[in-house]
């Protein structure tokens, strides 16, 4: 099968899907099949949960287990200052419906829904709630999944500093987003103002030991080959120290998700701004 992006991209992962004609155009999709999908970090409830593109990606999978690795519901700006759109309720409504027609749902939550972590064990509405979970791959590859905030050194031994960092996160991004239209409307590649300072004020605070080398070096302890994980909006696959380190990113500025194929193989998986390309060409990287 020949690259329709050209050059070194990997060859998309999934067919074609046609779907039917509207105004005299056929629009092609992808239909998602693999067996195991990951995503983390939707923040629903915020302004910046990207929940239509999210709605889209949900329509399109077709896997025998999803997760929701942490920080689904954003309980933290909904104390704030309640906002729940339509589309943010349909995104609800539509994992409640994978569940209920037979998809596996595992809920893990992260720190901007700790509240739900008191479930742990129980099953609502045919969704596993878990405080973390370990997944077999299916080329027997063991993988801690968990979001990742107890291995924050920040949110660990303080907590005030990253409910302010959320709280300046949300400003960032929103100007973030207006540089972003400049930068595509002069022509100039869009850079993330609100990802980079987060990204170096997290290296700063943290200390020697970055955050995927703390849930690494836990994996290596448990004896696991790798750990899959959110917390940072940053979506990387990469080997450290010998264990597979794994984030499936975010829904409020890379809208990345991680899947399993049915070899057992782990990739990321992005959409173009429009939703219309499943995997997009410019984030898929394939687990060594």
């Amino acid at each position: 099968m020949t690259n329709p992006w050209g050059g070194n991209q990997p060859t998309p992962l999934f067919p074609a899907r046609r779907e039917a004609q509207q105004g005299g155009t056929t629009r092609e999709k992808a239909a998602i099949r693999c067996r195991t999908v990951f995503l983390s970090d939707t923040h629903i409830g915020s302004r910046g949960c990207k929940a239509a593109r999210l709605l889209a990606f949900l329509g399109r999978i077709e896997c025998d287990t999803l997760y929701l690795v942490g920080d689904i519901l954003d309980v933290w700006a909904l104390r704030r200052k309640w906002f729940w759109p339509s589309e943010h309720g349909k995104v609800v409504r539509r994992i409640l419906r994978l569940a209920r027609e037979g998809m596996r749902v595992v809920f893990i939550p992260g720190n901007h829904d700790e509240v739900f972590r008191c479930l742990s064990g129980l099953r609502f509405k045919g969704i596993e709630i878990r405080r973390e979970h370990l997944h077999r791959c299916r080329d027997g590859r063991r993988m801690l999944v968990c979001h990742g905030d107890e291995y924050d050194p920040v949110q660990k031994h303080a907590p005030w500093l990253s409910a302010l960092g959320g709280v300046l996160y949300e400003w960032l991004l929103r100007l973030s987003t207006a540089l972003m239209r400049l930068m595509r409307l002069a022509g100039l590649r869009e850079r993330s103002l609100s990802a980079g300072l987060k990204r170096i004020i997290k290296r700063f605070v943290s200390g020697a030991r970055s955050y995927p080398e703390r849930l690494a070096a836990e994996a290596r302890r448990r004896g696991l080959q790798g750990v899959i994980c959110g917390h940072t909006h940053r979506a990387e696959i990469r080997m450290i120290d010998g264990v597979l380190y794994c984030n499936d990113g975010d829904w409020v500025e890379s809208c990345t998700a991680l899947c399993e194929t049915h070899a057992g193989e782990l990739k990321l998986l992005r959409g173009d701004d429009s939703g219309e390309q499943w995997p997009g060409p410019r984030e898929f990287r394939k687990a060594a």
